[in-house]
C-alpha cells in the first residue's frame, strides 16, 4: 500500500509540473510526458491485485488525459503527440479499472477474461 500511496502522489505532483507548462507557455516536457506515462504503468501493475483504487490517482489520468486532448488543436505539427499520449493514459486507465496491466497483454495471444 506503501507503494501506491507513494506512486499516487508522484502522479500528482508530475501532472501538475507537466500540465502548468503546458498550457501557460505553450511547452510540451516530453520526458515529464514519459515520467508521467511510466508512472501509470507502474500504478497498473500495483493495483492489479487490489480491490480498491485511489480515486486521486484515477482522477490525475483522467483530467490529464482530457488537457492533452483539449490542448492538442493547439500545437499544430506536435499535436499528434498529444493525442497519443492521451490514447494512452486511456488505454492504462482502462486497464487499472479491468484490474490488468500492459504486461498482461500478448500481441497474437487471445484475451479470456
Amino acid at each position: 500500500m506503501k507503494d501506491l500511496l507513494q506512486v499516487s502522489a508522484d502522479m500528482s505532483q508530475r501532472v501538475t509540473g507537466f500540465l502548468i507548462p503546458l498550457q501557460t507557455t505553450r511547452r510540451i516536457d516530453l520526458d515529464s510526458l514519459e515520467a508521467i506515462l511510466d508512472s501509470a504503468k507502474s500504478a497498473s501493475e500495483l493495483l492489479k491485485e487490489c480491490e480498491q483504487v485511489p480515486k486521486a490517482l484515477m482522477k490525475d489520468l483522467r483530467i490529464l488525459s482530457k488537457a492533452l486532448r483539449a490542448e492538442a488543436p493547439h500545437f499544430g505539427d506536435n499535436a499528434s503527440i498529444l493525442q497519443k499520449a492521451a490514447d494512452r493514459l486511456d488505454y492504462l486507465f482502462d486497464l487499472i479499472l479491468w484490474s490488468e496491466s500492459p504486461m498482461d497483454m500478448k500481441p497474437g495471444v487471445p484475451r479470456f477474461v
